[in-house]
């Protein structure tokens, strides 16, 4: 046995030749592993990125749909039935400012800070015999509601956030 292993160490010490340094195929695997490593933390950077970017465009657009809605609380406070009432229902507008006033317009306004379009439609409410919100009953002259759309189209695809409420008209103006 100790004469099998002493020719098997003398002929790998004789055949052995200088290995200090690193083969080529040493280099290239670690090239390509250290390749993989930086292209995933890369993947990962720009997804979170985008979806960073998408989550900011949404807040955006909420943020202007619930401006919306106080748009048409501040119409409505100041006169119901000058600004609300005579909006015809279904219809999509637009709000303008006006001086310090606030007002609905059926003409296209431009785009909110570049990006986005808020359009408001009023609907008529109907209620059922015990008073409650209905699809189909006796019309509520005071009671509408209101949809706020903001839009906005982002790599060829058009993103939307729609917010509704129901205003009444308490002060009876």
């Amino acid at each position: 046995m100790l004469k099998i292993f002493k020719k098997y160490f003398i002929q790998n010490k004789n055949n052995k030749k200088n290995n200090s340094g690193f083969s080529i195929v040493e280099v290239v695997i670690a090239i390509a592993i250290a390749l993989m490593f930086f292209s995933s933390i890369y993947s990962i950077i720009f997804f979170s990125n985008q979806t960073m970017h998408r989550a900011l465009r949404k807040t955006e657009a909420v943020q202007f749909a619930q401006e919306g809605i106080e748009i048409v609380r501040t119409i409505k406070n100041v006169s119901w039935t000058d600004d609300i009432a005579t909006l015809t229902s279904g219809t999509v507008y637009y709000p303008v400012l006006v001086g310090d006033l606030w007002t609905l317009s059926t003409i296209s306004q431009p785009l909110i800070n570049g990006t986005f379009t808020r359009t408001i439609s009023i609907y008529a409410v109907n209620r059922d015999a015990n008073d409650d919100i209905a699809v189909v009953g006796t019309d509520d002259p005071k009671t509408k509601r209101v949809v706020v759309t903001v839009s906005w189209v982002e790599k060829s695809v058009t993103n939307s956030v729609v917010l509704e409420t129901y205003l009444t008209n308490f002060l009876n103006n």
